[in-house]
């Protein structure tokens, strides 16, 4: 063959090639733009569950508050009203057994005066040193700390949730 047709056949050989690396750019190429489309996107929408969870956490946070605040409230009413009728109650049984005459008291061995203290004794027992009121208590004190804790745990029972949703 001839020179200009070693040159035509290099050149188409070398067409060839430039394009097969062209192709093999392109390819690179898009994979990394797909790539970095994709970790955007996940990135997005992690940051968008995060809002909403945060949201829904200070939701609760908030119900929880108010809820703890409604049970307090209920509960003093309640205790106020149990000591009351346990003072009632108290009085009752101390006229009863101050008219009672000797030989009845003796029968009773003392116990009718014993379960009346005892039943004092709860009733002025001040509502904080229940549990719940402990915790109502606490919340009234802290109620930021309170609030975060919440979130906290808003957060926790999410990914929990979700962990065995998968």
């Amino acid at each position: 063959m001839s020179r200009p047709d070693d040159l035509r056949e290099d050149i188409q050989r070398v067409r060839g090639d430039l394009a097969e690396t062209v192709d093999a750019l392109v390819a690179k190429t898009e994979v990394k733009r797909r790539v970095e489309e994709k970790a955007h996107d996940v990135k997005d929408r992690a940051v968008h569950k995060a809002h909403e969870i945060k949201d829904r956490a200070a939701e609760k946070a908030h119900e929880v508050k108010e809820k703890a605040q409604e049970v307090k409230q209920r509960a003093d009413a309640k205790a106020h009203e149990v000591k009351d009728r346990v003072e009632t109650k108290a009085h009752e049984v101390k006229n009863r057994g101050t008219h009672a005459t000797e030989h009845k008291i003796d029968s009773w061995g003392g116990k009718a005066d014993g379960r009346v203290e005892a039943v004092r004794h709860r009733a002025d027992r001040p509502s904080g040193s229940h549990p719940l009121g402990q915790v109502t208590e606490l919340v009234r004190r802290t109620p930021v700390q309170a609030g975060a804790l919440g979130l906290l745990i808003g957060a926790l029972i999410a990914l929990i949730t979700r962990r065995r949703a998968r």
